[in-house]
């Protein structure tokens, strides 16, 4: 999320590499989730049982962020456009493969590059990306320090600490007033025109794609929140 505040979408470490990134680490995490049933265990000892209902609801949580982030990215970048190859044979048709991809990433880069400026320009979008960092660092912590919690005496943890001093955990602050703003910015600015536009592309539909998409993120990492909170012993 906070590569796409710089508009980094399709560079190497950008936020399209980060999403296919995390997919590969959530898969390996839901391989690993058989085997943390505690009933596995030969001699229990005297650690709690491993929270294996969270766990596994921490993994379905994640999922949904990763999709919500690539929800956002889509309506930023909007149907990718191909470039029709000529039938040509031998090197000749390697050159002109590389070049229309080529020009195919250049021209997708702008129009996704025009689309993010206008979201992260809004004079809200600071607020909104803060609130936003801040709900999924502290269910991800609050998460993380539960998990870890293997003793029946209260957990002791910042994240814990600040998310109880956190209201309106679910919803994305100032989530109207950006609206309103970006819709606005869009009405003065024109953009790029998509020869084959349709209801999908145009400047409001998209835009609403990626602020619902923002928001979906801030709830399903308050879901987790309030999962992890379930699972205390003590709090």
């Amino acid at each position: 999320f906070a590569k796409l505040s710089k508009g980094e979408l399709d560079m190497d470490d950008g936020v399209t590499a980060s999403i296919t990134q995390a997919k590969g680490i959530l898969a390996d995490c839901e391989a690993q989730a058989p085997k943390t049933d505690p009933k596995l265990q030969i001699v229990p000892g005297l650690r709690t049982p491993f929270k294996k209902d969270l766990y596994e609801s921490a993994l379905s949580q994640a999922r949904l962020i990763i999709s919500d982030l690539d929800m956002v990215v889509l309506a930023l970048k909007g149907r990718t456009k191909k470039h029709t190859i000529k039938h040509t044979q031998g090197n000749q048709q390697s050159v002109e493969i590389a070049m229309a991809e080529a020009a195919e990433k250049i021209e997708n880069s702008k129009n996704a590059s025009q689309w993010t400026d206008l979201l992260t320009s809004q004079k809200t979008w600071k607020d909104l990306e803060a609130d936003l960092q801040l709900t999924i660092t502290e269910s991800l912590g609050v998460c993380i320090a539960v998990l870890e919690h293997d003793h029946e005496e209260q957990l002791e943890s910042t994240h814990v600490t600040k998310l109880e001093k956190t209201s309106n955990l679910m919803q994305l602050d100032g989530m109207p007033a950006f609206y309103a703003e970006v819709s606005d910015a869009a009405k003065k600015k024109v953009l790029t025109e998509d020869k084959h536009a349709s209801v999908t592309s145009l400047p409001r539909t998209r835009i609403l794609l990626a602020v619902n998409a923002l928001s979906l993120a801030t709830t399903h990492s308050a879901e987790l929140a309030a999962k992890s909170f379930e699972s205390m012993l003590y709090f």
